[in-house]
């Protein structure tokens, strides 16, 4: 007998002293939001000193995003841009000048 009822009906039967809601099937959809100017900031954040060290130590920085996969490779150039007046954090302020 379960299997002639419309899904609504059976819902009600076995919970029935629940208030049930159905809803439409959703269809997730993968979508990363990693970019260059967030590996950026990232790196702005831990410093000029910590991102030194890590030129140092290889030459270049490399971060890969965990979810999509993407390298993003900064060599000195790149870091130095980063801390360029304008770019830089301001000692203890929190946010971006």
């Amino acid at each position: 007998m379960l299997l002639t009822p419309d899904a609504n009906t059976i819902m009600r039967r076995l919970f029935w002293e629940e208030d049930v809601r159905r809803f439409e099937p959703q269809h997730p959809r993968f979508a990363c939001t990693c970019s260059r100017d967030r590996v950026t900031n990232m790196l702005r954040g831990l410093g000029r000193e910590e991102a030194d060290d890590m030129l140092a130590e290889a030459g270049q920085i490399e971060v890969g995003c965990e979810f999509c996969g993407k390298r993003y490779r900064l060599d000195p150039v790149d870091v130095g841009q980063m801390f360029t007046l304008g770019n830089e954090r301001a000692e203890g302020s929190g946010t971006l000048q």
